[in-house]
């Protein structure tokens, strides 16, 4: 005798098959899903951030017709690259690996360059020129193979972190955008961030640009998304400060130990035009340094 399945027994077990046809798709989903060229290039910049190490710059010997260098073109034009960059970078606003690395290092050796844009500019060199001067090598203020030497062989912990946004974060309060007149910004109640995006750049010390670069179409103001950072360092200093010289020249903040000993770098925007700062201590100190405040 021939024994049949019955028909309720078909019916009963279809949607099992159903549910088994759908999870042997899903992980194909997925994986369409995760191959975003957006993704895959912030990952290969976070490898490269990771794993850079110095490279000479490019001679500039091979001159332009029209006069420009291929190589940089001095801390000039390359002072004002540091804030953000809207919509795709152009070629010389692409961070550089080696220039993000040694940022981040020199921020959590307490030489800071600013902003960490991985461009360089004035502030990186300022603060490179006060880590040569702590460390008793050459005083250039450039991106040497000495200099990432001694940043790299005191520090091999990773740059880049992993940081959740949390609800606070994405809370603000935000003001949108600022009026660029500056009667019109004195108006204003309280002068904070424009959104979510430029208080997580400011909180780990990077420009907008780089943070779009590693996270790439992030929704800044969602709580619960995990992002790629710099990881900076404690904000305590491992000495004790006991002077602290600034030079308006400069723009800069020096700390010392009682040894005389350079225990950190600051740029720092001191006084302007309308209300400068004075250059010398009111009780005499620093009088000697002309444009410099020892306190």
């Amino acid at each position: 005798m021939i024994i049949r399945p019955s028909r309720f027994a078909l019916l009963a077990a279809l949607p099992l098959l159903a549910t088994a046809a759908c999870g042997d798709r899903e992980p194909e989903r997925a994986e369409t899903e995760a191959a975003s060229p957006a993704s895959d290039e912030a990952s290969r910049l976070r490898q490269s951030i990771e794993s850079a190490t110095f490279t000479p710059p490019a001679s500039d010997e091979g001159e332009a017709a029209d006069g420009e260098t291929s190589g940089d073109q001095g801390s000039d034009a390359s002072t004002d690259r540091g804030g953000a960059v809207e919509g795709e970078l152009p070629e010389d606003a692409r961070p550089e690996p080696a220039m993000v690395r040694a940022q981040i290092l020199l921020d959590r050796t307490r030489f800071s360059p600013g902003i960490i844009d991985g461009l360089g500019g004035e502030n990186t060199r300022q603060a490179i020129a006060a880590f040569q001067e702590a460390n008793d090598l050459e005083v250039t203020g450039e991106l040497s193979a000495a200099v990432f030497e001694q940043l790299t062989s005191g520090d091999s912990n990773r740059v880049l972190t992993d940081y959740t946004i949390t609800e606070e974060d994405a809370a603000g309060p935000f003001i949108g955008e600022l009026p660029e007149d500056m009667e019109d910004l004195g108006d204003l109640e309280t002068v904070g961030y424009a959104d979510a995006r430029e208080a997580l750049a400011e909180k780990f010390h990077m420009s907008e640009a780089l943070l779009d670069a590693l996270n790439p179409g992030v929704d800044f103001g969602r709580a619960g998304q995990t992002i790629v950072v710099a990881s900076t360092g404690p904000a305590e200093l491992d000495g004790e400060v006991a002077r602290i010289v600034v030079n308006k020249n400069e723009s800069s903040v020096r700390a010392f130990d009682a040894d005389g000993e350079l225990l950190a770098f600051y740029p720092a925007t001191i006084g302007s035009g309308e209300t400068p700062s004075p250059s010398r201590h009111p009780h005499g100190a620093g009088r000697r340094a002309g444009a410099q405040l020892h306190l």
